[in-house]
This record gives C-alpha cells, structure tokens and sequence, in this order.
C-alpha cells in the first residue's frame, strides 16, 4: 500500500509551479538638469542713485539665489526685481537642480561717475531736430518657441519713444536693450517721437 502512495506523491511534487520571481524595480529617472533661461538688467547703465530693473528666470531648480541683494529668490520662469545703486555692482545668480547640479550667471550694472553739468542754456525757438530712429535690431531673428529675443535700439531728439506690439511695463529712455519672450512670429515696431514729427522703424522675429 506504502508503495502505491510513492508514485503519486512524485508526481504531485514534479507537477507544482515554480516559484515566482519578485518583480524588478525599475531604477528612478534621473532629475532633469537645471537651466538659467534669462538673466539681464535694464537698463545696463545708470546715474548714481538712478533705478534699474533685474529680470531673472529658470527651469528645473529646486532653489535660486542672486547676490548681492535680495540673496534667495523664488525659482521662477520670470520675475523682475528693481534696484537703485550708487556704484557699479556685480551680480551673480545661482540656480540648484533637484540632482544637486547647480549653474551660475553674472551681469553688472554700471553707475557712470559723476560730474558737474554745464549750466543748461535753451535752445532757440524751433531749433530742435525731428527725432530719429538710429537703430533697431531683434537678435536671433529666429528662435523656438518659448526662446528670448534681444531687443536694441537707439534714438535721436525724443520725447518719447514707445514698441509695439508692447513687450514691456515701463517707460522706454532714448536708447537700450531689454529681453523679450514672443509667443509667435512678431514684426516689432519702434516709434521716436516729439514736438517736431516722429519716426518708425521696424524688426522682425519669426518663432518655430
């Protein structure tokens, strides 16, 4: 009887499944790598005690800071800050990514010398010249989309001077640069104007 279970049992035993194998976990992605997409100052250069504006913006950090002043920042796409100095001054903005690589950027703000001004004498009647539009450039002419376009221009004998479509918040001086970010293919268009005529000129951007 003990015999006739034997073979039974055998085959009971040959016929179980294997055992499962754990499933594997799959390793992490790695942490994307942090990118500084705009850092630049408007204007560039300023009288003592004058105002310019810091724009900043970054992607894919855990953490930003500029220094000097304000030190941390929020890690934002775009955000500007204003500042009013009294000598030329360096900043330096540092952006960390979640795997702990971290970029740096710098860019400074001139503050000409003083300097006594000659005692202003007006001008004769009707003597002033009709504003000019010296130059007006978009660098690159050609970007991607979410890209940032450099925008310079220069003026002669202005009163006011003014860009549309509008690609910033505050009142244009007489010549300078300023980041600007198009949504799409943009014809930028530079208008100098004052009492005696105005003048226009334009510059194209196309977006991928």
């Amino acid at each position: 009887m003990r015999l006739a279970v034997l073979p039974a049992l055998l085959t009971l035993v040959s016929c179980s499944p294997p055992p499962e194998r754990p499933a594997e976990t799959p390793p992490p992605a790695p942490a994307a790598e942090p990118r500084i997409v705009q850092f630049y100052a408007y204007p560039s250069e300023i009288a003592p005690g004058e105002r310019s504006r810091i724009c900043y913006g970054v992607e894919n950090a855990v953490a930003a800071r500029i220094d000097p002043r304000p030190g941390g920042v929020p890690a934002y796409a775009n955000r500007c800050f204003d500042v009013a100095l009294q000598r030329t001054t360096d900043y330096l903005l540092d952006a960390e990514g979640a795997g702990g690589r971290r970029l740096t950027r710098s860019l400074r703000v001139a503050v000409r010398a003083r300097t006594s001004a000659p005692p202003a004498v007006p001008p004769p009647p009707d003597a002033s010249p009709a504003p000019r539009v010296d130059s007006f450039t978009v660098s690159p002419a050609e970007i991607g989309r979410g890209g940032i376009v450099t925008l310079c221009y220069a003026t002669s004998a202005a009163a006011a001077v003014r860009i549309e479509p509008p690609a910033v918040d505050f009142r244009l001086p007489a010549r300078g640069c300023f980041g600007h970010a198009p949504e799409r293919s943009t014809v930028y268009r530079l208008t100098a104007s004052g009492p005696h005529g105005s003048d226009t000129r334009e510059a194209a951007v196309t977006v991928r």
